[in-house]
């Protein structure tokens, strides 16, 4: 169940409620590629070997792994199609393993603020450290929370990984630093977060680990 102090904060047994809730089976389809699958595999293997926690949740909350081709198409989820990730067809380990990490976070966000808002004015526009054009502010925050939860889980990745990959995860973790600076500065100065909310930002700035995931301490 949802831990009493801190409401945003959710357990294995609340992310697969909410998932039956949602009316998704804790089943994935893969990738028909056999390569796209491989590299699903491995990505998967690696999240279990340096973020238990956070394979876990992403077992539970996603369903179905969809590849897409398309000039400029990278990965997405979409709250309507909840437990659905679409994955750039084609890439590679760490991409894939940022593109899992990434998904997972929107969805684990949405499940949290199901359960309570966090911010008074979600809606109002502000920058993004993802996008050009302003988002509203309820877009900054799953900005932040996702790169936080990138950030975090390439750093516990580094040392299952060496030579290209090890690299790629180097430089996407430097990228993901100057983002979440910047976006926790969009909402120290904008946002008007809920109790709940302001706990959450709290832990984000403190890179505190164990609120990114479903598993209460």
């Amino acid at each position: 169940m949802i831990a009493a102090a801190v409401t945003w904060r959710i357990d294995a047994t609340a992310a697969r409620r909410a998932a039956v809730a949602y009316g998704r089976a804790l089943n994935r389809r893969l990738a028909a590629a056999a390569g796209d699958r491989s590299t699903l595999d491995a990505a998967l293997a690696l999240l279990r070997r340096c973020w238990p926690e956070a394979a876990l949740e992403c077992e539970l909350l996603i369903r179905e792994v969809v590849p897409v081709t398309g000039r400029g198409l990278a990965n997405s989820s979409l709250p309507k199609a909840f437990g659905a990730v679409f994955v750039a067809s084609g890439r590679g380990l760490v991409e894939t393993f940022d593109a899992l990490v990434h998904e997972t976070g929107h969805h684990s966000l949405i499940v949290k603020t199901a359960f309570a808002p966090l911010l008074v004015n979600g809606k109002d526009l502000a920058p993004s450290p993802l996008r050009s054009d302003a988002r509203p502010l309820v877009g900054t925050l799953h900005a932040v929370f996702v790169l936080v939860r990138v950030a975090t889980a390439l750093g516990r990745a580094l040392d299952h990984l060496d030579g290209a990959d090890r690299r790629a995860a180097s430089a996407f973790l430097t990228g993901y630093e100057l983002g979440i600076d910047k976006a926790l500065s969009t909402l120290a100065r904008c946002a008007r977060p809920t109790p709940a909310g302001a706990r959450l930002l709290a832990d984000l700035a403190g890179w505190s680990p164990s609120f990114l995931v479903g598993v209460a301490s």
